[in-house]
């Protein structure tokens, strides 16, 4: 074998942990049993109402009046959400929220989504630093962020969940998410809905429970609100961030630097020259802008979405409808569109960008 060679050969991926073969193995070595307490903790509050709802259906349409249609009507509704929740809560727990793949072996997995070639990375690309995982040593790609708390690099990390098994909540698990949201929060909505209206025909006729029942009938309104306040607000927030195209994690986080053009002409454009003028100076950290530009960052992240391509493509990506599976399976057991890999921006926010570059480079000047 020659000691040098001029031939080139591929880039190929450094011998870092195949994630994607140990994941589950590692997860169950690494974790204590404390950490399944919010777990349990989450199951118990799913739980927790049957008891008493049994209690006050029983004794208000059995034991009282006779009317077991109705009995059975109003039960079924909450066994459903019960059992859509456990479903969507396993699906969380036991899927892989999405590993990036090293490089260099995307190109089998391309040729399985010919429909989408815009949600496709392309082939052999090696990735810019800010888009490398130091921790991983390995690529990072667009949307991907490195979790601490398990230690691994996530597709489309939203954020990661103590109540989920100490998980994270990523682009393969997200739909799966959101269905436990809608049905543990129509699951309060039914239990206080259902408690309450029976309470309010106790009030009018106090033959049509005793008082044991009442107690229950009462515990239900109260939690069962409670419940619903909290775990509906939670949702709403997840159905603007699906809406809108963003995760927690972007939201909460103004990354708009790691964005922002670094000249003022395309990068593909044939006009550029190494005279054309360009944003290399702008800042790359926050802690390293002047005041007027911190304002400018913080008014720009609420305003820009990088992603954000229509709520009807916002919500094809996210959840992957599909027209040979239905709606409940595709919540339940369909991903995201795409490999997670690459995302199609918005061509209203890279204007956006462009502008705020500017407006960054204007007020670097002035503090200078």
């Amino acid at each position: 074998m020659p000691l040098l060679s001029f031939d080139h050969e591929p880039l190929r991926a450094p011998p870092y942990r195949a994630l994607h073969e140990a994941d589950d193995e590692d997860e169950v070595t690494r974790k204590r049993f404390y950490h399944y307490a919010p777990l349990c903790l989450a199951i118990f509050f799913i739980l927790m109402p049957h008891p008493s709802l049994l209690i006050v259906l029983v004794d208000a349409f059995l034991t009282t009046t006779f009317r077991p249609l109705l009995f059975i009507a109003l039960l079924l509704p909450a066994y459903t959400f019960t059992a859509l929740a456990f479903t969507a809560l396993i699906i969380c727990i036991g899927r892989d929220p999405g590993t990036p793949r090293p490089l260099g072996d995307d190109d089998d997995d391309q040729a399985k989504d010919p429909e989408q070639p815009f949600l496709r990375s392309p082939s052999h690309e090696v990735p810019p630093p800010e888009r490398w995982c130091k921790k991983c040593w390995a690529p990072k790609p667009e949307r991907a962020h490195h979790c601490t708390s398990c230690g691994r690099c996530v597709l489309r990390m939203d954020h990661h969940c103590p109540w989920l098994a100490h998980k994270c909540v990523g682009f393969r698990t997200y739909g799966a998410f959101l269905t436990f949201l809608c049905t543990t929060t129509l699951l309060a909505i039914y239990c206080a809905m259902t408690s309450g209206s029976i309470l309010y025909s106790y009030l009018y006729n106090p033959y049509i429970m005793g008082e044991h029942a009442t107690f229950h009938a009462l515990f239900l309104a109260l939690a069962g609100s409670i419940f619903s306040l909290s775990l509906a607000s939670f949702f709403i927030y997840h159905l603007w961030l699906t809406t809108t195209n963003q995760t927690t994690v972007e939201q909460l986080t103004p990354m708009l630097l790691r964005y922002i053009p670094r000249s003022r002409l395309p990068a593909n454009d044939a006009t550029t020259s190494p005279r054309s003028p360009s944003y290399m100076h702008l800042p790359m950290w926050e802690h390293q802008m002047n005041y007027q530009q911190r304002r400018l960052l913080r008014k720009a992240h609420g305003k820009i979405r990088l992603y954000d391509v229509g709520w009807k493509a916002n919500w094809n990506q996210v959840i992957g409808f599909n027209s040979k599976r239905s709606i409940l399976a595709t919540l339940l057991l369909g991903g995201g569109q795409g490999d997670g890999h690459s995302w199609p921006r918005s061509e209203k926010a890279e204007e956006q960008l462009i502008r705020f570059a500017e407006a960054l480079h204007k007020a670097g000047d002035l503090g200078h």
